[in-house]
């Protein structure tokens, strides 16, 4: 059972003890066998009776903590509304704003959190390279508190829904428009020379208006040398694996592409287990977008496909390339992109027809001059390869 269901299934016994009896089981038995439950299914439980709370007529106020559930954080100048997610490092509660009246949003380090120190350093990190940005499409920061109990973040609440969830629903024009401005963000980062290293469907949301806002600057640096074997399989790009291997702006260049694949076939590259993962990563063979969704324009596959190359010179070489690229396939000219995946698959899946061209002749299944024919064919197919190449050479 996924931990999705096994939180709904023991958030549907609360509610309906709740209404049956009028009495709340405890959360330390709702959560027996799972701990690791007790954050998000006390957030659900105490959204279910502040709704409930309301809705028989009370004042809109938050109901207190239900026993065993952790208390809410609280910051001078805010009232803590809710957690609203939560992660490896930190957690995010919405606040609100006491003195200015509006909705925040606060980014605090979890004390449980193993190596307090190193996972501080990495929050103030964040914190500074956040402060940078002045980028609708960048969550902006206002303000950081250090000293506060525990260490916050205030920074603008995006109002929205995760991109993985919401890109597969929209029209592939959307899908391209949505990915330019990711890109031009992006852009905007590797200007001020960082990299963001992170970079996945759930650090980009999308508001009201379609409009990408990147999350979570945690890992973001600029040294070619540091950030080895970190961020999230499978975004992490070959390079990362490999410690000889500078890192640089072309790293995020992979993540864009693995993003931008997973939005056009609803699904990452690769799966399994984190030994496949990362055997499959180093490989560099997904399978082609339009083999799991024929309705997928190739246009967009090559991009995409291009921006995941295995070697970073064969990629876009900064994220505005790659923009562009996305505006010639909604302007209706030809891309640049032409991926070295086309080549090897068309390869791999003609050479058993060429291998079997002389046990063909063997056994007198074709004349000779027929077999030249198939030949000069499959011949045709490795220099329209070559030729491409040549010609993308030239125009670079």
């Amino acid at each position: 059972m996924t931990t999705t269901t096994e939180l709904e299934d023991r958030f549907a016994k609360f509610v309906e003890h709740h209404v049956l009896y009028g009495e709340r089981l405890a959360l330390d038995d709702l959560c027996k066998g799972r701990p690791d439950l007790a954050g998000p299914l006390g957030a659900l439980v105490e959204r279910y009776l502040a709704l409930t709370h309301t809705l028989d007529g009370g004042p809109d106020e938050r109901p207190a903590s239900l026993p065993g559930a952790a208390p809410l954080p609280q910051f001078d100048g805010f009232q803590t509304i809710e957690r609203i997610g939560a992660g490896g490092m930190g957690e995010v509660f919405k606040l609100r704003d006491l003195r200015l009246d509006r909705i925040v949003a606060g980014k605090v380090v979890r004390r449980d959190a193993a190596g307090w120190n190193n996972r501080l350093e990495a929050f103030l990190h964040e914190a500074r390279a956040l402060a940078l940005f002045s980028d609708r499409r960048i969550v902006q920061v206002f303000e950081f508190r250090p000293d506060a109990d525990p260490p916050v973040i205030i920074m603008e609440l995006v109002d929205g829904f995760e991109l993985g969830r919401i890109g597969p629903s929209l029209e592939y024009s959307q899908r391209a428009r949505i990915m330019i401005e990711v890109c031009e963000a992006v852009q905007h980062a590797h200007a001020l020379g960082l990299q963001h290293r992170d970079l996945k469907p759930s650090n980009i949301m999308l508001d009201a208006q379609l409009t990408p806002r990147i999350l979570d600057f945690g890992l973001s640096a600029g040294d070619p040398s540091r950030g080895h074997l970190k961020g999230t399989l499978p975004y992490v790009a070959p390079e990362q694996l490999d410690r000889s291997q500078p890192i640089d702006e072309r790293t995020d260049i992979y993540a864009l592409g693995v993003i931008f694949y997973e939005l056009l076939a609803g699904r990452a590259p690769f799966a399994g287990s984190d030994e496949a993962l990362l055997a499959s990563i180093r490989a560099g063979q997904p399978r082609l977008p339009v083999e799991i969704d024929p309705r997928v324009p190739e246009p967009l596959q090559a991009i995409a496909l291009a921006a995941m190359e295995v070697d970073p010179a064969r990629r876009y070489q900064s994220a505005s390339d790659m923009a562009a690229d996305l505006r010639r396939f909604l302007d209706g000219r030809p891309i640049a992109a032409r991926p070295s995946l086309y080549a090897t698959t068309l390869g791999s899946r003609v050479r058993p027809h060429v291998e079997q061209l002389g046990e063909w002749l063997r056994l007198r299944l074709i004349y000779p001059h027929e077999a030249e024919r198939l030949r000069a064919a499959y011949r045709a197919l490795e220099a329209r390869e070559d030729d491409w190449i040549v010609e993308s050479r030239t125009l670079s």
